[in-house]
């Protein structure tokens, strides 16, 4: 993602390739970013930390250009690079208010439970809480 000017790192582990064009679309879609690029690594993928629609990528590549423009001319960007387009800018509501690709990403981040084992249940104590009684304070004499 670019951010600020500087390109920024989305995810520290790395992701298949459907993963990450899903995480880039869904982050460039949803934040003030307007571009971003794939990177590609020699380590096996690991899985999403992002619980994102798997044909997300697929649903959107209409929203995403694949050049550049300067001074009327068109230059073809690298293969998994991808420039927001124009008419498509502020359509969402993390745009709209104006979220980095980071607090975009906090909130589709996937919770510990999701990771866990769904057979072992987790049972964790409640606190019973004291509720004072207040009948008392309003009694009539």
């Amino acid at each position: 993602m670019k951010s600020k000017g500087k390109y920024r790192k989305v995810n520290t582990k790395p992701l298949g390739l459907i993963d990450s064009q899903n995480l880039r679309n869904y982050a460039l879609d949803n934040s003030v970013s307007r571009t971003g690029y794939l990177k590609p690594r020699q380590v096996k993928p690991s899985p999403s930390q992002y619980d994102i629609n798997p044909n997300y990528a697929r649903n959107t590549k209409s929203k995403f250009r694949s050049f550049r423009q300067k001074k009327g001319k068109r230059t073809q960007l690298q293969k998994y690079k991808k420039i927001e387009l124009g008419r498509n800018l502020i359509d969402t509501i993390g745009e709209k208010s104006g979220l980095k690709y980071y607090q975009v990403l906090a909130k589709k981040r996937k919770k510990a439970d999701d990771f866990a084992n769904p057979f072992i249940k987790n049972q964790k104590k409640k606190k019973n809480s004291k509720k004072k009684k207040l009948n008392n304070a309003w009694e009539m004499p």
